[in-house]
């Protein structure tokens, strides 16, 4: 993601704004793979509104981060 697109977010991230987007589009036939994809260990409980807010915090991190990439932080999330 360009520096100019990581702008063109607002900052404050919105977050429940954000939460909400993700939840409400996470279709839950494909939580618990999109949960494992971000390294949630199979198994896990799957809690689609508690996901939603760890993806919107990490995209919130990324938007602010000066690099190109982060660490995926999700699961400590």
């Amino acid at each position: 993601m360009t520096d100019e697109i990581k702008a063109s977010f607002p900052n404050p991230i919105d977050f429940d704004g954000l939460t909400g987007f993700i939840s409400d589009n996470l279709d839950s036939n494909k939580l618990a793979s999109c949960m494992s994809e971000f390294g949630i260990p199979v198994g896990t409980e799957p809690d689609k509104d508690r996901f939603a807010k760890a993806l919107s915090i990490q995209f919130g991190r990324f938007v602010i981060s000066m690099e190109a990439d982060i660490n995926n932080e999700v699961w400590q999330i």
